[in-house]
């Protein structure tokens, strides 16, 4: 019985093959489709999000460089004499420019926490880390490079590839916890600062009432005459 067990796992080898295989109802999966329908959807799917959130971080950053450049272009021209002296539909030139600047100043703080909500750098790296990963386990399976270089090396391809993109899920379920962490300390902080400004005012209204009683003392009562 021994020697059987013996020569059945001996015989058990190849693409997605298991020394000691069980009953399915669906095949098993081979690894040109494991390929085509895992591998390749995900390599897709991460070079995909970086290559879009790399035009997002750069259209954004491309739109603060020129309004940071532009600001202060307006603001100086806005004060020249000529410039002052002009008028457009009764209104001078120089107002025009500060409302610009104004406006500028607004749309370059909009796009600034943009960048740091979305954070479109950071997702950019590391899908474009997890695609390299992921292309890298590929080509080494395709050429037959270690540890791919056996015939029953399909299960290894499988377990590389899929602990990529389980640290790839964990990292993002790490920084879904931390901006969550982040925002309720920011919620706090708000509220401590809140309650400071009202004990800070309540300070300030109890001596500025002292004050007014120093600088108008009651007037002293004089004993009546016996």
């Amino acid at each position: 019985m021994a020697n059987e067990t013996t020569s059945s796992r001996d015989s058990f080898k190849g693409k997605a093959q298991n020394d000691r295989p069980v009953q399915r109802t669906i095949g098993v999966l081979t690894d040109e489709e494991y390929v085509k329908t895992r591998l390749d959807d995900q390599l897709e799917y991460f070079n995909g999000k970086s290559i879009e959130s790399q035009n997002k971080y750069k259209q954004y950053k491309r739109w603060e460089f020129a309004l940071a450049a532009s600001m202060p272009v307006f603001v100086t021209f806005s004060t020249a004499g000529p410039i002052e002296k002009a008028m457009i539909f009764g209104v001078s030139l120089s107002f025009y420019l500060q409302i610009m600047a104004a406006i500028g100043g607004v749309i370059l703080a909009f796009f600034t926490k943009v960048l740091e909500l979305e954070e479109y750098y950071m997702k950019w790296k590391d899908f474009r880390v997890t695609a390299e990963e992921l292309r890298q386990e590929r080509i080494k399976y395709m050429t037959r490079t270690e540890p791919y270089d056996e015939d029953d090396c399909f299960p290894i391809l499988v377990g590389n590839i899929e602990a990529i993109l389980n640290k790839e899920n964990k990292n993002w379920q790490a920084t879904s916890k931390q901006k969550a962490a982040d925002h309720s300390q920011n919620r706090q902080l708000e509220q401590l600062a809140s309650i400071q400004k009202v004990l800070q005012l309540t300070d300030k209204e109890i001596l500025e009432k002292i004050a007014a009683e120093n600088a108008n003392p009651a007037p002293s009562r004089t004993p009546a005459p016996p």
